[in-house]
């Protein structure tokens, strides 16, 4: 079988050059990370710290990188981050996290399906994070993972456009921009984005993550709302379904009014302007 660019073999002895790259990161945020002593950490920042840990011990073990259940024991334990804690700031960084050891555990399993689950990550860290200072390095990553492993240059094309034109002010700007950045567009206080009228909440987004056994939708509203929960059973050939109606609210005309999920527990999230003051979210 022959090996993708920079990597090695389940036995060759020297490492791939993205693996020591994440190593120098992974020593990294483990120094940084002991500078605190643990009774200052917030829950989420000890579940990422606990996280790193695992990682450090998968990393020092030759014997542990070789078998997929190492692997993935520690991918569920930064997982665990996100999906536990999705508003605090680690939230992003296990997002990251995830994405690296999906793409390094390529280089073992050399399963597309492990490039497929990082190009996932790095794509829900700047979508559902846009704000966050890893927002440009997944983008990053997953253009060059797209270009190199995947061999999809009009998709890693496509991912520095993105790049580009949500953050020429980046760290990752200046390497794989240049002179091509494409300067972000001044917008006057009326052009920010859409707002909501007096008293009326804007359904911003919505986000989501996927658990073996679970699934967690997020909306995000820009004020406070009431809600009705409603289930509805089975019927016509058609699945049982939940909706829930949010009021005073308006939709965003940004947002789709269908979002698939397919995870197995949830097959899709749809939305509509149901009254002119309800927005209802139906899964």
């Amino acid at each position: 079988m022959s090996k993708p660019p920079g990597e090695t073999s389940r036995g060759g002895k020297s490492l791939p050059r993205t693996f020591r790259i994440f190593l120098l990161l992974l020593g990294a945020t483990l120094f940084l990370g002991s500078l605190f002593p643990a009774w200052t950490l917030t829950p989420s920042q000890r579940a990422l710290k606990e996280a790193k840990r695992e990682l450090a011990r998968l990393a020092a073990s030759p014997h542990r990188r070789r078998y997929r259940r190492y692997w993935i024991w520690v991918i569920n334990r930064f997982r665990r981050v996100y999906l536990r804690y999705p508003e605090s700031p680690e939230a992003p960084k296990a997002l990251i996290w995830t994405a690296r050891l999906y793409r390094n555990l390529y280089g073992y399993s050399h399963r597309r399906g492990d490039l497929e689950e990082a190009l996932q990550h790095y794509r829900m860290l700047w979508e559902h994070y846009p704000r966050s200072a890893l927002a440009d390095d997944a983008l990053a990553e997953a253009a060059d993972l797209s270009r190199d492993l995947l061999k999809k240059p009009e998709k890693a094309s496509s991912l520095l456009q993105i790049l580009c034109q949500r953050y020429p002010q980046g760290d990752q700007a200046w390497k794989y921009c240049g002179s091509h950045a494409v300067p972000s567009p001044k917008r006057s206080p009326s052009s920010v984005g859409p707002s909501s009228s007096s008293g009326t909440a804007l359904v911003k987004n919505i986000r989501h993550w996927s658990g073996e056994d679970y699934s967690r939708v997020v909306v995000d509203v820009s004020a406070p709302v009431r809600f009705q929960d409603h289930a509805l059973k089975a019927q016509a050939g058609r699945p049982p379904r939940v909706y829930v109606d949010l009021t005073p609210a308006r939709l965003s005309p940004y947002l789709k009014p269908e979002i698939p999920i397919r995870d197995g527990l949830l097959t899709r999230v749809r939305l509509g302007q149901y009254r002119p003051a309800t927005v209802r979210v139906v899964l």
